[in-house]
């Protein structure tokens, strides 16, 4: 008799259509984790790149960086846009909430980082590795400062995803 309890639950499981709170949830884990895994493998990366001392590669990184920069904006806005649009929708949670206003404002600075220091840091690289080429003192100060920032917006990011998932206070 529970075999058949099993089944029929399963069946009804699978007909349960997706409500719009948890498309909401999915889409902004989705761009999350879009977000978070393409910056920690673009700091790796660029880590294994820039110490190579591979004229070649480094700028080609660069470029790879430059596109990815116009993927994290967009990923960026829709995070935070469905964050606050479930906080919104939710009594539970609020922006009084330690976890929720630390994590948006993380994510406001990652994202401004995004637009009004990685985009031009990297253009401004790229600009010096051309023309000074990609071994050059200049470059090579640029991709050292570039590479600080990565990692204090890596570890943002880390603990925007540490809050997420301990909210902590809640």
């Amino acid at each position: 008799m529970s075999g058949a309890v099993f089944l029929v639950s399963a069946h009804i499981q699978r007909e349960r259509i997706l409500t719009f709170d948890e498309l909401l949830l999915f889409v902004h884990i989705v761009f999350a984790i879009a977000w978070v895994g393409g910056s920690m493998s673009l700091s790796l990366n660029g880590m294994r790149v820039m110490g190579a001392k591979d004229a070649p590669a480094r700028m080609h990184f660069l470029r790879q960086a430059e596109v990815m920069t116009r993927v994290f904006s967009v990923t960026g806005v829709v995070v935070a846009a469905v964050g606050i649009w479930m906080v919104i929708r939710h009594d539970v949670y609020g922006f009084d909430q330690f976890w929720i206003s630390f994590a948006l404002t993380a994510v406001i600075i990652s994202a401004l980082l995004g637009m009004f220091f990685f985009a031009p840091q990297i253009r401004n690289a790229l600009v010096v590795g051309e023309k000074d080429g990609a071994d050059s003192p200049a470059f090579e100060a640029l991709g050292r400062r570039l590479g600080q920032v990565s990692t204090f917006d890596l570890v943002l990011l880390l603990a925007v995803v540490w809050m997420m998932v301990v909210k902590p206070g809640l």
